[in-house]
């Protein structure tokens, strides 16, 4: 996984340095701005790990374990607090860990009321909440699902067995917005080699005005 930033006009700013080597779970890391600095999530030799990067793409502190067994790496940061979530191994259930304001402590590991096996997990900030997006492959499950928490870790809705969306893909992936009022979720569904990618709105009851 390497760390690479460039202007707005494409101009690379700094040469791209390496965060962790040569483990192929780490083809997924994620980055997002939290105010002052860039915090990026990451897979390497079964752990997850979250690097704190100033704007001048020096670490600004070692980077922090949030658990030894990996998995997808989709994070969350906004001013307050940010959240990372990941589908974790052996039985791929989706898990959320939040870290506080000052992005230096995780509280506890959260087990999301997940279903099946999950796969393209993705996670937004919603005012004081978090919503999470997966795809389901089980065959009783099978689908495109959405998870609301607030940011004390406490379930607030779940779509559970009723998916928002019964596509889906091998190995696909969600990518979830909210525009003050609902979830917006965009999704792959199809067979391998034959993808589509699909967009819906999801209105969840008591969804954060």
């Amino acid at each position: 996984v390497h760390f690479l930033r460039v202007a707005s006009d494409g101009t690379i700013l700094t040469a791209d340095w390496e965060l962790s080597a040569g483990d192929a779970s780490g083809a997924r890391p994620s980055v997002v701005w939290r105010s002052r600095e860039f915090s990026v999530a990451y897979v390497e030799s079964g752990g997850l790990y979250v690097a704190a990067i100033d704007p001048t793409g020096s670490m600004v502190l070692d980077r922090s374990t949030v658990t030894t067994t990996g998995g997808g790496a989709p994070a969350l940061s906004r001013p307050g607090g940010f959240g990372v979530a990941w589908a974790a191994p052996p039985d791929y259930r989706v898990r959320l860990a939040v870290r506080d304001a000052t992005g230096r402590s995780f509280g506890t590991i959260v087990d999301l009321p997940s279903v099946g096996t999950a796969t393209g997990v993705d996670l937004v900030r919603a005012g004081t909440e978090l919503g999470v997006s997966y795809q389901a492959l089980s065959a009783r499950d099978v689908g495109t699902h959405l998870i609301r928490v607030g940011i004390d870790g406490r379930l607030r809705w779940v779509s559970g067995s009723s998916a928002i969306a019964l596509g889906y893909a091998p190995y696909g992936t969600t990518a979830l917005a909210h525009d003050g009022r609902r979830y917006a979720v965009a999704f792959t569904e199809g067979t391998s080699g034959a993808e589509s990618v699909m967009f819906r709105l999801a209105g969840c009851p008591g969804a954060p005005p």
